[in-house]
């Protein structure tokens, strides 16, 4: 059963239980859930069950904002050397300032990389 007929499915059901508690229900109309076999209703729900157990998981790591945050930050960007400062590097991504020139802001995480560049 694919996704999408799986949704059908569903749908056709919330729309019987919608008509029955506005006391709209014909029993065997056309929209009926009667009209769909058991074992395709278990199917459906199965699926459902299963693609909300895996969106459980996804989200355990985190949102897709998150994600692609965090790939962002993974694309190298040019520390900021200042000349004559206490503290000399400072990310390009969130501004903090270190004392030593990592390869990864201690703050957010931003991958850096070093060429020289100055700012005074």
């Amino acid at each position: 059963m694919t996704e999408n007929e799986a949704i059908k499915i569903l749908d056709t059901e919330k729309h019987c239980l919608d008509k029955s508690t506005k006391g709209l229900c014909k029993i065997n109309c056309g929209d009926c859930k009667a009209n769909i076999p058991i074992v395709y209703q278990e199917k459906a729900y199965e699926l459902a069950i299963f693609a909300l157990k895996e969106i459980q998981q996804y989200r355990k790591i985190g949102t897709v904002e998150e994600c692609r945050e965090a790939v962002e930050k993974q694309e190298p960007k040019v520390g900021i050397v200042t000349v004559g400062k206490t503290y000399p590097v400072m990310c390009p991504s969130c501004g903090h300032k270190m004392e030593f020139a990592y390869h990864h802001c201690i703050f957010c995480g931003q991958n850096l990389i070093y060429y020289g560049k100055t700012e005074k």
